[in-house]
């Protein structure tokens, strides 16, 4: 979540641990102001949440795929195709990997880095936009994937 700054005007990103109880508490890295802003929480079903994928600050495009390979939201060209790749290297690379590991990533050949997200049943990939580092687009998806299950448990 991004906030700015209400001394100077910066922009801080925020993490899940500056959010509590409906307030962002946090300190201007750019001048040390002491913070504290009143967040709205809504409450959005699962499919209003998998709208906001598109707006995550640092996503290009994105494909979300079950279990199985289906599509469950995306806004790339051929989301079947890209599907199951998606399914494919997340099942290898889950299951070689540490099982606490929350995400993998493949650099391509243009520069660009696509990122794999396993969340529950569902696996999230995501070409990242080159003007964000791999840390805030990491931040950024971990908090809305932890919102993303919340929502669909309730």
């Amino acid at each position: 979540m991004i906030q700015f700054c209400e001394d100077c005007g910066q922009k801080n990103i925020l993490d899940l641990t500056q959010i509590k109880q409906g307030q962002a508490v946090f300190k201007c890295r750019a001048c040390d102001y002491h913070n504290c802003f009143h967040i709205k929480i809504e409450k959005k079903n699962y499919s209003e949440k998998l709208l906001e994928l598109c707006e995550t600050v640092g996503v290009a495009l994105y494909v979300l795929v079950d279990q199985t390979g289906n599509v469950t939201a995306h806004n790339i060209k051929n989301p079947d195709s890209t599907a199951q790749i998606l399914l494919s290297c997340a099942k290898n690379s889950f299951a070689i990997v540490n099982p606490d590991i929350k995400y993998v990533v493949f650099p391509e050949q243009n520069q660009k880095k696509f990122f794999i997200f396993k969340t529950g049943n569902l696996f999230l990939g995501v070409i990242k936009e080159q003007n964000i580092s791999d840390t805030a687009l990491t931040e950024n998806l971990l908090f809305f994937l932890k919102d993303l299950n919340i929502g669909r448990n309730s």
